[in-house]
């Protein structure tokens, strides 16, 4: 097209990508290059910072890597990854669901009923126990709880290297009756990687990089659809100004200490502790 000019050239390059044989590429295509162009245009966007921008993405994948993806923490911060998980859930069937996040490691290992996790981990010792059922409330025995969080230090083990591999990091499996029972540390708020472009983005904008402090559960059985989500305390400073904007509602719960005369479930946790009930539900496939 040779009399493109600044309205004209968006249908140029919408009419560039109809050849396409796969209609959802086509619509993908066609809404991102419709909303870029019109972005460009709301805020006059100057050659300089189109530079900027330019330059803001090539650090971004060189400063990428197996482990840490700073696309994916702009998506995060930017809140398109929230987003995309609100979208896709149906609030009616089961618990909700929360970000996958950058820390999960296939293949912890599989402890049983009562695992005590807390090894030489510093921390509020806590206990959690709960029970997975369906819609219906009816227990759903072996299913298994992929778990995983961060030290005391805020650092998950993926980018700690004084952890011992797999430390605060497991799987276990709901006994007869759906319960699950564990013992860890109390989780903590820790920043995103902000030494990167991300990190300039959050500063130019005057925002901290913190998480709210979480414990991640991935959760599965057959027949059930797999449960994506995350637990977060009620006394987290950050639970309204989340980093990645992660927290959801219906997930927050208590992290009470339990009464001087409780005995604690899980063998060689001592006193004071913090306990923690909270129930999943699963939806079916």
């Amino acid at each position: 097209m040779r009399d493109v000019d600044k309205i004209k050239i968006t249908d140029a390059v919408i009419t560039s990508v109809a050849k396409s044989d796969d209609p959802r590429t086509q619509e993908i295509l066609t809404a991102v290059i419709r909303h870029l162009h019109d972005f460009v245009r709301e805020v006059n966007l100057t050659s300089e910072e189109w530079q900027t921008a330019m330059g803001m993405f090539l650090k971004a994948s060189k400063i990428s890597d197996d482990i840490r993806n700073e696309f994916i923490l702009f998506s995060d911060t930017l809140g398109v990854s929230s987003l995309v998980d609100l979208m896709a859930e149906d609030f009616s069937e089961g618990t909700e669901t929360s970000l996958l996040g950058p820390f999960y490691v296939e293949g912890a290992p599989v402890l049983g009923y009562g695992a005590n996790v807390i090894k030489d981990n510093d921390g509020i010792r806590t206990i959690m126990q709960g029970k997975i059922t369906d819609l219906d409330g009816a227990p759903i025995p072996g299913a298994v709880l992929d778990i995983w969080q961060n030290a005391a230090s805020g650092l998950y083990q993926v980018y700690d290297d004084s952890q011992d591999d797999d430390n605060l990091r497991f799987r276990t499996v709901s006994n007869e009756n759906g319960e699950y029972l564990f013992a860890t540390i109390k989780p903590v708020p820790y920043p995103v990687p902000d030494d990167g472009p991300v990190g300039d983005m959050l500063r130019a904008t005057n925002r901290h990089p913190l998480r709210s402090s979480h414990i991640h559960f991935k959760i599965s059985k057959d027949g059930f659809k797999t449960l994506i989500t995350e637990v977060f305390p009620d006394d987290d400073p950050y639970l309204d100004e989340d980093a990645v904007f992660g927290v959801r509602e219906s997930l927050i719960t208590e992290f009470s200490e339990a009464p001087c005369d409780e005995i604690p479930a899980v063998t060689g946790v001592e006193r004071p502790y913090c306990n923690v009930h909270f129930d999943f539900r699963l939806a079916p496939t």
